[in-house]
């Protein structure tokens, strides 16, 4: 279970990096930046980062319909049923176990209602013990030389290297206290 990410990509080059084709259409779109007050989106939210661990914000792919779009999470689920102060939330949800995943209504919901995005990293480290000592390693993909050819709309051009985004599932929920709603992993 991974319990640090990293994740460095502007973001502008992680719109990039997490372009598709739409099926209606068939053309390249770019998910763009929800929320936030600023016009920029969620993006301004989001700081690259080589140290993402849980309780920070995380960069996710969400989908409605067809439109994908961009936003930050904080990395740890805390369940829409809980009542109080989200600090006295004592679990940490931060990894779901494929083998409890249907058991624990902290994900069961969340799972039930389709609350799933795609998290968005670099690459994650695992430890080892290394001669009595913590050794971490970085897991990632390489990059890949993609090469798109011209379509005759002129819709593809990027040729060259393009980073290859390291995508694992997630869920998410809404927890709403009195006054405030905060979207979690």
């Amino acid at each position: 279970m991974c319990g640090r990410t990293a994740c460095t990509l502007a973001p502008d080059a992680l719109q990039k990096a997490c372009r598709y084709c739409c099926r209606r259409s068939g053309k390249q779109r770019e998910p763009q930046w929800r929320g936030g007050n600023d016009g920029e989106g969620d993006k301004s939210t989001y700081y690259p980062s080589y140290n993402v661990c849980p309780q920070n914000r995380t960069p996710v792919l969400t989908q409605n319909g067809e439109e994908r779009a961009l936003q930050t999470m904080k990395w740890g689920l805390l369940p829409s049923w809980h009542r109080g102060d989200a600090k006295s939330f004592a679990y940490n949800m931060s990894n779901a176990r494929l083998d409890t995943l249907q058991q624990k209504a902290s994900f069961k919901t969340p799972l039930k209602k389709g609350q799933r995005c795609v998290i968005l990293a670099d690459g994650f480290f695992e430890w080892q013990n290394v001669s009595g000592q913590k050794q971490p390693y970085f897991v990632y993909f390489k990059e890949s030389d993609v090469k798109v050819e011209k379509k005759e709309d002129g819709e593809a051009k990027h040729k060259g290297i393009t980073p290859r985004l390291l995508t694992m599932a997630g869920l998410f929920d809404v927890w709403t206290p009195p006054d405030v709603s905060v979207m979690s992993l």
